[in-house]
């Protein structure tokens, strides 16, 4: 029954994070009011700095794009390409067009997870279906560990203050499933009993898990905070939520009221689980027999929280209203409009929060000082203009 269980769960999981990524906000907000600007910036004019345009990546005749998988620092990037059949990541300068190869790889890229301190990365890559092989190597492509994990998938996280922690769910065909706990300045892994998939770590000691009843299927389950030392050692922070995030030290919570069910509230704790902000209220869209999160991102020097949000409520299947980019300010508690009428995909901002990569290969590159675009490969950048010239 178990296992049946987290099968549904996992597929359930699966298909909301390919849908979606996750949120909050709206255009008639009931809290708090959207200034509404053409171009409204995160940074102060007088913070911009007088340096050239960002320049499209320039590829060989045969290169293929694949994708660009996030931040280094607030100028580079790391993307991924096929060259004469083999798979390359490599490091591109936004401002001057220099690209720096820094792994190669004869088998495709599953995953590219950078860590928050951009010090650390783990590549994932498969020689078979049945099994993960995991590098994690430093910015110039130095391999400080390297391992294979017997699985059909997986789902890794992070501990955001120490790269050398990460668990990770290693899931099998069946979809049963082995917990890890990686130290890789150890080079050890150790598997870990009695932990639900899906985690996000408290510190280094705890992690956090919603705590699904197998025997009562339901979209909503308590926030538990486990020890990873004594897993049996639980605490229950909140009875009732629809999903969670952990940004830096701050607990996001999402969860839908019984009594307005067309509505998304998102709640922001602290480490003490005191919330910071009162709770925010927005439209959702429903999908099969839960809702969708739109995808966000979460800026930690301006403690700015950015996301996608629906016009107004609706069901997936029939919403055509488009979605806004608004981000709210935590410390200010306020919410600007950022852009109209834009479609939920994946979004991920330099650490300064000015320029952002957004799209499913997080090809295009936005800056949220000016509201100007790039599509940075010039294959999706050919696509998007016959798009446009069919649109017209």
């Amino acid at each position: 029954m178990q296992r049946k269980f987290f099968s549904i769960l996992f597929m359930l999981l699966l298909i909301l994070m390919v849908l979606t990524g996750c949120t909050m906000l709206q255009n008639d907000f009931v809290s708090p009011e959207v200034e509404k600007n053409e171009i409204p910036p995160i940074a102060k004019e007088n913070e911009k700095e007088d340096r050239p345009d960002p320049r499209p990546f320039q590829f060989e005749a045969n290169d293929e794009f694949e994708k660009i998988y996030g931040w280094i620092d607030d100028q580079t990037i790391i993307y991924g390409f096929k060259h004469e059949g083999t798979y390359q990541l490599a490091t591109y300068q936004l401002y001057e067009g220099k690209s720096q190869v820094i792994f190669t790889s004869q088998s495709p890229f599953n995953n590219v997870l950078i860590h928050d301190n951009k010090e650390l990365i783990l590549i994932h890559t498969s020689e078979n279906s049945h099994s993960a092989k995991l590098d994690f190597i430093d910015l110039v492509g130095d391999v400080k560990f390297s391992t294979a994990v017997d699985s059909y998938e997986i789902a890794a996280e992070w501990n955001k203050e120490n790269p050398d922690l990460l668990m990770l769910t290693a899931f099998f065909e069946d979809w049963s499933y082995d917990s890890l706990q990686f130290d890789i300045g150890h080079n050890s892994i150790q598997k870990k009993e009695e932990i639900e998939p899906f985690i996000k770590w408290f510190d280094e000691e705890h992690i956090l898990v919603q705590e699904w009843d197998p025997e009562k299927p339901s979209v909503f389950a308590p926030l538990v905070k486990q020890s990873l030392s004594n897993p049996q050692n639980k605490e229950t922070l909140l009875e009732h939520l629809y999903r969670f995030d952990v940004f830096s030290n701050i607990v996001m919570a999402i969860d839908v009221d019984d009594v307005n069910s067309e509505q998304i509230n998102y709640h922001f704790y602290d480490s003490a689980l005191e919330e910071l902000v009162p709770p925010i209220q927005v439209p959702n869209l429903t999908q099969y027999t839960d809702w969708l999160i739109p995808y966000y991102e979460y800026i930690e020097k301006e403690k700015i929280f950015l996301t996608f949000v629906p016009k107004h409520h609706g069901s997936t299947d029939t919403y055509t209203g488009g979605f806004q980019l608004i981000a709210y300010n935590l410390q200010k508690e306020n919410a600007v409009t950022m852009f109209d009428n834009m479609e939920n995909k994946p979004i991920s901002c330099s650490p300064n929060g000015k320029l952002c990569l957004y799209g499913f290969q997080l090809e295009e590159l936005i800056n949220l000082e000016t509201g100007e675009s790039l599509v940075l490969s010039p294959e999706e950048k050919e696509e998007k203009e016959e798009e446009i010239i069919t649109a017209i």
